[in-house]
């Protein structure tokens, strides 16, 4: 199924957004395919267009495949019928920039370590798109884990807290990590990974 997002939706999107990232402005209209994916869509076509299109062919993907939301840590996002499958008494977001070198040793309260990640996962293109915009909750990443995350790896370190952070090597945005206590999960897809030097694989 794909939808237009109106502006009320769209407002609750940015609400998530500035207040895991810090991001003030999302430049274009979403469109959501599926459950959960969500398109940044910056063309002038309407909702019925984009159904009546949607009718005559599969539509996999319009615009850039920006951010993808987890419904069960965005109750402003649901619709009223999926609020009753809502999870209760989850932990606040938690604002964290932690680099290799502060991640051993940051601390979390019991409650916050135990509370799942919060609510949207940018793409790559997602984390370049808004980069500017992006000012909490990244991690930065030394040359080594930038070559492992971006040939898929997720990283074996303690980032102290449990979200989603937006991953960075120098001024590259390299997409979202799931942090949890013992690690940072990949999301980067296969074919988008880099080739292993010496298996090629």
């Amino acid at each position: 199924m794909i939808r237009l997002f109106n502006s009320k939706e769209t407002r609750e999107v940015l609400r998530a957004l500035r207040d895991q990232f810090g991001i003030q402005e999302i430049p274009g209209r979403i469109i959501k395919l599926g459950e959960e994916k969500l398109f940044l869509f910056t063309g002038d076509a309407t909702e019925e267009e984009i159904q009546k299109l949607e009718r005559i062919a599969p539509v996999e993907r319009l615009g850039v495949y920006f951010a993808k939301q987890n419904l069960l840590r965005v109750p402003h996002l649901l619709h009223p019928d999926e609020k009753s499958k809502q999870n209760q008494g989850s932990a606040p977001p938690i604002d964290v920039k932690v680099s290799k070198s502060s991640a051993s040793r940051v601390g979390v309260k019991a409650s916050e370590s135990s509370a799942p990640p919060i609510g949207i996962r940018l793409s790559i293109e997602g984390s370049q798109i808004l980069k500017n915009q992006i000012k909490k909750n990244t991690f930065e990443l030394d040359e080594k884990q930038a070559e492992e995350w971006m040939s898929g790896r997720e990283l074996n370190i303690r980032p102290g807290t449990r979200a989603f952070l937006v991953m960075k090597y120098k001024n590259d945005f390299l997409g979202c990590g799931k942090a949890s206590e013992e690690k940072i999960s990949n999301f980067i897809p296969k074919m988008r990974r880099l080739k292993n030097r010496d298996t090629g694989v």
